[in-house]
């Protein structure tokens, strides 16, 4: 079951939504739900959800202000909801990466329709990275992905640091600073030459340590999450079982699932 957040200050229809959705049709279930971007971008952080259901204007801060927040924090398939059909939201929300806008009111089937399409995204990412990070039966270490093997001198620089250093709370702010360039332009030295984002890649990082410290079998859970730089075991293994595909637990005893 995929887990999914709503987040709408239309308390009525964000109760709707809850309640009334056949969540379970498309292969999902409600974990949790807001009422404004702010306590929606907590509650995405706290339980790092596969989707989320986001109404777009909200008082305060926009629905797409929230997921341009947490763009470099958190891994999340989104679904817009909006109760207008100016083209300026739908352009906004492609280019944060939003490939499912729904116009209020929606129709139940469109929006089971959006919420298919969003899961099977979510099961394809979990099974590409799953095989970038070489998680099979056998358990090997992907030894060289990441290593800094590009042909640029910034971004060589900034990866070995953060390899060197991920158990820290590296933000892009700091990294640049290491290797002398602006953060904007090494965001974009990340998304042209890895194909991910700052914040994704930090993850990767410290996920490639944790199957290190797991394979190892000398830690507990949480001794292996505060090395990796989290403070919160259930944090980390969420961030674990959706990079991966499997608990912490299921790596470090050998129930991989290929």
């Amino acid at each position: 079951m995929k887990r999914v957040v709503v987040i709408d200050d239309e308390s009525i229809q964000r109760q709707s939504l809850v309640s009334l959705t056949p969540w379970s049709d498309v292969g999902c279930r409600v974990v949790g739900e807001a009422e404004n971007a702010e306590s929606g971008a907590a509650l995405i952080r706290q339980l790092q959800p596969d989707i989320a259901l986001v109404d777009i204007t909200m008082p305060g801060r926009s629905g797409l202000d929230m997921i341009e927040e947490l763009m470099e924090e958190c891994s999340v398939e989104y679904v817009v909801l909006s109760g207008y059909g100016e083209f300026s939201y739908a352009q906004r929300a492609m280019q944060l990466g939003v490939r499912n806008y729904l116009l209020k009111p929606v129709e139940d089937e469109e929006l089971l329709e959006a919420m298919r399409k969003a899961a099977e995204h979510v099961d394809g990412e979990k099974k590409r990275r799953a095989l970038e990070l070489g998680l099979r039966e056998e358990r090997p270490f992907y030894e060289h992905f990441g290593r800094g093997e590009s042909k640029n001198k910034y971004l060589e620089k900034a990866i070995r640091y953060m390899e060197e250093n991920c158990s820290l709370n590296l933000t892009i702010q700091e990294v640049s600073r290491i290797v002398d360039i602006s953060p904007s332009y090494l965001h974009r030295l990340f998304t042209e030459h890895t194909e991910y984002t700052f914040g994704e890649y930090l993850t990767l990082c410290r996920m490639r340590k944790a199957i290190r410290l797991l394979s190892a079998g000398e830690l507990r859970i949480y001794e292996v999450a505060e090395a990796c730089g989290y403070k919160d075991t259930r944090y980390f293994s969420n961030v674990f079982r959706r990079v991966t595909g499997v608990k912490p637990t299921e790596y470090r005893d050998g129930k991989i699932m290929s």
